[in-house]
């Protein structure tokens, strides 16, 4: 059964091989629409004809001479298979197939030399990803004239590579496996025409694309490379003050480890109740206190710190202890905002103390200027500063207060030279010039840091008259000087007259205490504290200059509010 069932089939074959031969091109193409198949042994002999012939390519080359003369001659002797002995029949049924397949596989022209035509890149769906991905390989085929796969074609891939510095290679090319990174690659087509080279992405961002050519054919295969996860983030600003109600925007700035921009958007969070924060990094001044503003991206997170601090506005010195810079005073909100100058001198190139102060009604201020040499100048607010005190009636003229009354302004300040200092007092207008301590006849005396009671009654101030920097009390009434034992480089009164506070002799710490020496604790710690600080008009709060910038100190529970934006600033005057 089997044999009859072959030999069927190829009757069948032997009847279509004979149509094929004469039919037009376009007619064999479309040949299975051409004839009514009804048997399946039919179609199935059909297909097999047509399936030879075009693996073969003998259909579409324009040659009809695929089934030679011995197929057909066996094909007859096939259809006489009925008078056939079963040996016989299964040895025609070898031949013809024999000679069926071995015509598909000799061709129209086997031997004759195929050169390439056509050249092709076959890129994988994902051309973008991330800095360093590993790629699927990027296939380039090859063909001849008929479409046909060429094998031994020497392909060179190529990845451009910008000629500046630094040089930034946007991807690398992998010929074979555990070979080198490269940028340029030759491979050798394969049986199925197909040269294949690895692809891994820089670590710049972008897009780029790799060459492909043999001889003078050419092919491009493009890619973009996307920035990775961010590792990295910079927030803006890090630090800075704001008041209750005030706003700020943080902006962030995130990149991967390539250093290419990550755009994804940051995640805000506060870590305090004094500001809040929107999606957008939009900031709001809550209540005063000190918080940081948190922002994310992918698995980076960086910080912000926000300062809310009480409204008011200082006086203050730029460039003490800058010796390049111009010398000025400048009034200034508490939040860094607003600062408008009052003075602008010029750069001496030594220290210059300015020691700016407000008087008590907040119209005027009392300040030293360099040139001349350290003489006392007043100046309205606005206003032009005018001379009070020539430098030749007394020389380094310093720390400058007001009498709680506004009649006198105390400082301190050498008749002869520079070597040691008394106290003094003068009327705002240069008037009634008064010594207020008397030389020890030490040539090293230093009277400094006046500071008036709010009662007018009696001075504070330092002085090493006892061989050590201590705090003194003056009676203005009777000129009585009494010692305190507190070691102390400044001191300035409260505005309650019941407290006083001083920074320790050695310039590190802050410390508040009773008139009477009673209750002294440390407000502020540091490594270093500059001896001009302010109290705020209602004494719930000092003012000092820490390293690096001035800072808030709140006196009842020494909460401390840095003033970043007032890096640039020192001595401190509040404003009433």
């Amino acid at each position: 059964m089997l044999l009859r069932l072959s030999c069927e089939l190829y009757w069948h074959a032997e009847y279509y091989a004979r149509i094929l031969t004469i039919l037009p091109q376009r007619q064999i193409v479309s040949a299975p629409d051409r004839f009514p198949l009804s048997a399946p042994r039919q179609r199935t002999a059909l297909a097999l004809v047509l399936s030879v012939a075009r693996c073969s390519g003998c259909i579409g080359s324009g040659s009809h001479s695929w089934l030679p003369s011995a197929l057909l001659r066996s094909a007859r002797r096939i259809s006489r298979y009925r008078t056939m002995n079963p040996l016989r029949r299964l040895s025609c049924y070898g031949a013809v197939t024999l000679c069926v397949f071995g015509t598909a596989c000799r061709g129209s022209d086997a031997t004759a030399p195929r050169s390439p035509s056509g050249l092709h890149v076959l890129q994988d769906v994902v051309t973008a990803d991330t800095i360093g991905a590993v790629l699927a390989p990027l296939v380039a085929t090859v063909t001849d004239g008929r479409a046909h796969p060429l094998a031994g074609q020497r392909v060179h891939f190529h990845v451009p590579v910008a000629q500046v510095l630094p040089v930034h290679i946007p991807m690398f090319l992998v010929a074979d496996s555990g070979s080198e990174r490269v940028v340029d690659a030759d491979v050798t087509t394969d049986n199925m025409g197909r040269a294949t080279v690895g692809i891994e992405l820089g670590s710049f961002a972008g897009s780029t694309e790799v060459d492909v050519s043999l001889d003078s054919l050419r092919a491009v295969a493009r890619y973009t490379i996307e920035p990775g996860h961010a590792v990295n983030i910079t927030v803006q600003p890090a630090d800075t003050s704001l008041y209750v109600d005030g706003t700020a925007v943080v902006h962030v700035a995130a990149k991967d480890r390539g250093g290419n921009p990550v755009l994804t958007p940051a995640i805000f969070t506060s870590t305090g109740a004094a500001v809040s924060v929107d999606s957008t990094g939009a900031v709001h001044g809550e209540d005063i206190g000190r918080t940081t503003v948190r922002a994310q991206v992918d698995s980076a997170a960086g910080e912000a710190a926000f300062s809310v601090v009480p409204r008011g506005r200082v006086a203050v010195s730029q460039a003490d202890g800058d010796l390049s810079a111009d010398t000025a005073v400048f009034v200034v909100e508490l939040d860094g905002s607003s600062a408008t100058p009052v003075y602008v001198g010029r750069a001496l190139g030594i220290l210059a103390e300015l020691d700016p102060t407000w008087s008590p009604n907040g119209q005027e201020l009392a300040f030293v200027s360099e040139f001349p040499l350290f003489a006392l100048h007043v100046t309205t607010v606005p206003g032009t500063p005018e001379p009070v005190l020539s430098d030749d009636v007394l020389r380094g003229q310093r720390a400058p207060v007001y009498s709680p009354d506004a009649s006198w302004i105390y400082f301190s300040a050498s008749p002869t030279s520079f070597t040691y200092h008394q106290l003094w007092r003068l009327h705002p207008d240069g008037t009634g010039l008064d010594s207020l301590t008397a030389s020890n006849g030490d040539d090293d005396l230093q009277d400094n840091w006046p500071s008036p009671s709010p009662d007018g009654t009696r001075i504070a101030f330092i002085s090493n008259r006892t061989g050590i920097q201590r705090l003194f009390f003056l009676d203005l009434a009777t000129g009585a000087l009494t010692p305190a034992e507190i070691a102390a480089r400044s001191v300035r009164w409260a505005p309650s007259g019941e407290t006083l506070a001083y920074v320790t002799a050695d310039g590190l710490e802050l410390h508040v205490v009773q008139t009477d020496g009673s209750g002294e604790r440390v407000l502020l710690a540091a490594s270093s504290i500059e001896p001009a600080f302010s109290w705020s008009p209602d004494g719930a709060w000092i003012i000092a200059r820490v390293p690096g910038h001035l800072s808030l100190v709140r006196v009842s529970d020494g909460l401390v509010l840095p003033l970043a934006p007032m890096r640039a600033f020192h001595e401190p005057s509040w404003m009433p």
